[in-house]
């Protein structure tokens, strides 16, 4: 009998799983579950074997937001935009966690870039939303937003 009155949970195993190789598609599926905390569990062993696995610090960078870790969200997507200034996701992402830790005049680049490159209505109304925001406040003209 063990000494030891807490439980450990066994590790979190999906059917088929079999290493590092399934570690994207069972952290992506946590994640749409809004699971982050068991999708770090899975990511965090593939990035030790694949560091400079863009998926998987993309999913990493999903998963501290879903926590609201907003720094680490930040420090990961800004390696994945300075790698890749042209994805769209992770240059969204970044701007919103930079507008969630009310760091509004450094989000709305990023979430404009976001914007122009996707022309996505919801990465339009996020560049509006801080626009509105930083106008507000006064660092930001409302002349300017015409």
């Amino acid at each position: 009998m063990n000494d030891d009155s807490t439980l450990q949970a066994p590790p979190v195993v999906f059917p088929g799983q079999r290493g590092h190789e399934s570690a994207y598609r069972t952290a992506y599926d946590l994640l749409s579950r809004r699971a982050p905390r068991e999708a770090l569990e899975v990511l965090e062993p593939a990035l030790e074997v694949e560091p400079d696995n863009t998926g998987l610090r993309l999913l990493r960078a999903w998963a501290y937001l879903l926590r609201a870790q907003l720094r680490q969200a930040e420090q990961e997507l800004l390696a994945v935009v300075e790698r890749y200034p042209d994805d769209v996701w992770a240059r969204h992402a970044l701007g919103r966690s930079l507008e969630r830790q009310s760091r509004l005049s450094e989000a709305l680049p990023h979430l404009r870039l976001a914007a122009v490159m996707s022309g996505d209505p919801e990465h339009e109304l996020a560049v509006l939303r801080v626009e509105r925001m930083l106008a507000e406040r006064g660092d930001l003209s409302w002349d300017a937003l015409g």
